[in-house]
């Protein structure tokens, strides 16, 4: 049996820590601390599995904003989505959104400089 590659690493753009940290803060505001450290807890599985799974997620917003290579995949539990790319040994997370929301006019400018 083959050994399982190492995960990559996870390199998260400033408004990607940014919508965590909002998301979070009003879980913790509406529905209490406890839900708030779960949803940090989701991202943070969302995260690994994406740095360990090549190829995770879906590729359907690429084809929609016409962003190539730009993945999605649905965080477990939250109605919250984490784009990102796959750039080599790592994962460029661009933004972390609410899936309720218009997903599509947020991404149409992701392009500040990884941090």
């Amino acid at each position: 049996m083959s050994a399982r590659p190492a995960p990559r690493r996870v390199c998260l753009r400033p408004a990607a820590g940014a919508d965590i940290l909002a998301a979070a803060g009003h879980y913790r505001t509406d529905s209490g601390l406890g839900i708030a450290l779960a949803f940090i807890d989701a991202i943070d599985r969302a995260c690994y599995e994406i740095a360990r799974t090549r190829g995770a997620g879906t590729l359907a917003y690429a084809e929609a904003l016409g962003i190539p290579g730009l993945r999605s995949l649905a965080v477990r539990s939250f109605p919250h989505r984490v784009f990102f790319r796959e750039a080599g040994e790592f994962i460029d997370v661009w933004r972390v959104l609410n899936s309720r929301r218009e997903l599509p006019e947020a991404l149409r400018h992701p392009a500040e400089s990884r941090a």
